[in-house]
């Protein structure tokens, strides 16, 4: 499947290519339209948002672009994800994402760990800080010895989408361990 172009892409998210290239934004409340349709990219003066016609399809369906382009199979998803971002906003965004992360995966051990005893609580985020730890470490280059190497932007990304799949995976082991440990 191939990537939509900007016209293709207002269609796809349900409406007609509008004559005056604007169009409402979906993140926020429009009284006149704010979302400018451009050549080949758009642009929304309340918000800030902009892209080209695949993140105008992820910015409407509240999709990630980088999933989107990895579903239409686009091989030339680092440049293409991270187009018209400064190098500073993408490591912004990668510490973001890195940091939702941590705080969904905390979140949800904690639920795991309700009602068992602490010190159970206390050894599965021991656990899995040392896991995050790890990853900051591969994202931001430092560590134990400072020789290792920043991961590129995308590459990081890629590293915490699989940290994310392991810890889906391990969820259910956690879940298990806080009610086994009830009992001990």
């Amino acid at each position: 499947m191939s990537l939509p172009t900007l016209e293709e892409a207002v269609e796809e998210v349900g409406f007609e290519f509008p004559r005056t290239r604007k169009l409402e934004c979906p993140k926020h409340e429009d009284k006149t339209p704010s979302l400018h349709l451009y050549e080949d990219s758009w642009y929304c003066f309340a918000c800030g948002a902009h892209g080209d016609g695949i993140g105008l399809v992820a910015h409407y369906t509240n999709q990630d672009v980088r999933r989107l382009l990895a579903q239409r199979g686009s091989g030339d998803i680092q440049r293409r994800a991270t187009r018209g971002m400064s190098k500073t906003d993408v490591s912004r965004a990668v510490v973001r994402r890195r940091r939702e992360l941590l705080h969904w995966w905390f979140g949800e051990i904690s639920t795991a760990y309700a009602d068992s005893k602490e010190w159970a609580l206390l050894r599965a985020v021991d656990l899995w800080t040392d896991v995050f730890d790890e990853l900051t470490d591969r994202i931001t280059g430092t560590g134990l010895w400072d020789s290792e190497e920043k991961l590129p932007p995308f590459e990081a990304e890629q590293a915490i989408d699989e940290l994310r799949l392991l810890l889906e995976q391990a969820l259910p082991m956690e879940q298990a361990e806080g009610v086994r440990t009830l009992d001990v």
